[in-house]
């Protein structure tokens, strides 16, 4: 059974689903998204030329049912929560499946009463972000180097051994997804590289031990950090702010001094089209 709970932004919460006190009936929007096509058309050109294309805003429309003794309460539950002045999140369960939305309602809810202690209900959420994304973060680390062997030497003398640089991460999502990397330790001008796309993300710093870098690709949030500062200016002219394609996505990291002792996290949240 299929259940939605929708969270403002002051932490209030409904769920809406196959259970009383307030029932789902109906639902759209949740698996259909418009693509918007740009193209062109020159003289004499027979069809069009195709540009490009972006997915619109999601609207999604939930209709139901409250059935309660106390109506008032329902009703003031409702315009509570759905306030249009806040964002919130909407979390669709069915059983083991289950991913979330950032919304907003687009206006207070609709509320009709039916007969006795019974009334109905519309929800237009408007999404900005279509994806339905999954409801924990993936998380993927790379140690360059690793534990250590000890010699019977006159001093106790332990070895670093390298660890793999190269990981390969699937992203089990519809489509492609930012990553946001953080890289703490030692290491000189640090580079990560998607192998499969050539793209990859260079910064022109030096990590000391106990130093953290992040970076985030996500469009519209892009940062790069050193320890809270930013330091977006040492990033390399040749970078791209790439994300993770469906399927096999196999990064690299390297830095410009073998001996750099290097940890990097890679942490992202696979997206939907629909659920």
């Amino acid at each position: 059974m299929v259940n939605l709970e929708y969270t403002n932004d002051n932490g209030e919460s409904i769920t809406i689903g196959y259970s009383p006190p307030f029932w789902l009936i109906d639902k759209d929007g949740f698996s259909n998204v418009n693509n918007e096509i740009n193209s062109s058309k020159s003289i004499y050109q027979d069809g069009e030329t195709e540009n490009s294309s972006t997915l619109s805003a999601r609207y999604i429309t939930i209709q139901g049912e409250y059935l309660v003794t106390n109506i008032q309460e329902g009703r003031n539950k409702l315009i509570r929560v759905f306030n249009p002045k806040l964002k919130g999140i909407l979390t669709y369960n069915e059983g083991a499946f289950n991913k979330t939305i950032q919304c907003r309602p687009e206006s207070s809810p609709f509320i009709t009463k039916l007969q006795g202690a019974t009334f109905s209900f519309i929800i237009n959420l408007y999404c900005p972000n279509p994806y339905w994304q999954d409801i924990s973060i993936s998380s993927e680390e790379m140690i360059t180097w690793t534990g250590g062997m000890t010699f019977p030497l006159s001093l106790p003398t332990e070895f670093a051994m390298a660890g793999e640089r190269i990981i390969n991460i699937i992203n089990s999502g519809d489509v492609e997804t930012p990553i946001t990397l953080e890289i703490n330790g030692t290491a000189t001008n640090p580079k990560v590289m998607n192998t499969l796309t050539g793209e990859y993300i260079k910064v022109n710093r030096t990590l000391l031990d106990g130093d953290t870098l992040i970076i985030t690709t996500e469009f519209g949030n892009k940062r790069v950090e050193q320890n809270g500062i930013n330091v977006f200016n040492y990033i390399d002219l040749e970078s791209t702010f790439f994300s993770l394609n469906p399927g096999d996505n196999v990064i690299e990291l390297t830095t410009d001094d073998i001996n750099d002792n290097a940890t990097i996290r890679i942490n992202y949240r696979n997206r939907y089209l629909g659920v």
